[in-house]
């Protein structure tokens, strides 16, 4: 039963991917044909449902997935950041061929300074579960999706689960993906890993068992020991713990 409700989620999610694909291809045309404007601006005026049915269908799969063992998830997220990248394409040929036209005719002058860019793909940090990371982990993550006022908690939850990975998603795993389990999966990670003391004793852990070297047979050992005791000693002390002593 499972299944081929998944199978009937994943068919309409590919319908949807149909009708923009087609959207995108008489917007291709529109660039170079003026007779095909209009047919454009018709179609155009359907593309925010598209967007929202297909996110409808593709956070239903992701739900489904997240709740099976060993279910892939990353093929899910590929397919919705696929999406977008052809909804934006759409929306940039729109407003290229109408929107700027217009305003081109309001103020030429003002226009002639813009240059249309498109900005690079975000990539999010990912975290495995190692403590010594979180912090740093959760500070990006935070800045970027949790604080983002334009994003639902469902979107927030999906971005949150395509960046943990080993025992870090096994602690959000069970919790299905809705937007109300959004603050719950964050506040569990938090928990688990937000502990000073856990977190500085990792650290003080990788600085007593790093193995000694031989300087003259391998400097290059030498300078990476170094950087290790920069690194996780400076780490001690933003965490206001002592590390001149060595004693946490």
């Amino acid at each position: 039963m499972g299944d081929r409700k998944l199978k009937n989620i994943l068919a309409q999610r590919d319908l949807e991917c149909t009708k923009l694909e087609d959207l995108k291809r008489i917007a291709d045309y529109a660039l170079s044909d003026i007779e095909v404007h209009r047919n454009f601006k018709c179609r155009y005026k359907y593309i925010e449902d598209i967007l929202k049915s297909f996110e409808t269908f593709n956070t239903a799969i992701v739900s489904i997935v997240s709740g099976t063992e060993g279910g892939d998830l990353k093929p899910h997220y590929d397919a919705l950041s696929t999406f977008r990248d052809k909804y934006y394409r759409v929306q940039a040929i729109y407003s290229q061929l109408f929107e700027d036209k217009l305003e081109t005719s309001k103020s030429e002058e003002e226009n002639s300074s813009h240059s249309k860019v498109r900005l690079p793909k975000l990539e999010l940090p990912t975290f495995d579960g190692d403590i010594r990371n979180w912090q740093t982990f959760c500070d990006v993550f935070e800045s970027l999706i949790h604080n983002n006022p334009t994003l639902s908690n469902v979107d927030k939850y999906s971005y949150l689960l395509s960046c943990l990975k080993g025992n870090a998603l096994s602690v959000v795993k069970c919790t299905p993906l809705t937007g109300n389990n959004y603050i719950i999966a964050f506040n569990a990670l938090k928990k688990r890993y937000e502990n000073k003391r856990l977190i500085a004793t990792a650290h003080w852990h990788t600085i007593t068992k790093s193995k000694p070297v031989n300087v003259s047979e391998n400097p290059r050992a030498l300078r990476n020991l170094i950087d290790t005791f920069s690194e996780n000693l400076k780490a001690l002390e933003n965490l206001k713990f002592p590390s001149r002593s060595g004693i946490l």
